[in-house]
């Protein structure tokens, strides 16, 4: 049961990075696409005009996974806290009963 509570820990913890990563490259690649989209529809303009479109693109796509990831973060940290709370208590008691036995 003690190892099942240790395995239960290490499941969440990477349920909870592919979760982030996924979403990640998931606003990753619609950026791209919309990116590819924009600069496909603006083929008349200047270079110039191109690369400010690019730069500044990508500067707010940065600047929004940033916060997305922050965000995702902050809330399987509340989800995950209050599961390690309770992983904790079970994992209490249980040495406790072994205790108690032995």
């Amino acid at each position: 049961m003690l190892t099942s509570i240790i395995d239960t820990r290490a499941h969440v913890e990477r349920y909870i990075k592919f979760n982030i990563y996924y979403f990640y490259f998931g606003f990753l690649t619609a950026s791209g696409f919309t990116l590819y989209e924009k600069v496909a529809a603006d083929s008349e303009n200047s270079i110039g005009t191109l690369i400010v479109h690019i730069v500044l693109f990508a500067v707010l796509t940065a600047i929004i996974s940033y916060l997305f990831i922050r965000v995702v973060r902050f809330y399987y940290r509340i989800v995950y806290g209050l599961l390690l709370k309770r992983l904790n208590k079970n994992y209490e008691e249980l040495l406790q009963l072994e205790q108690e036995v032995e």
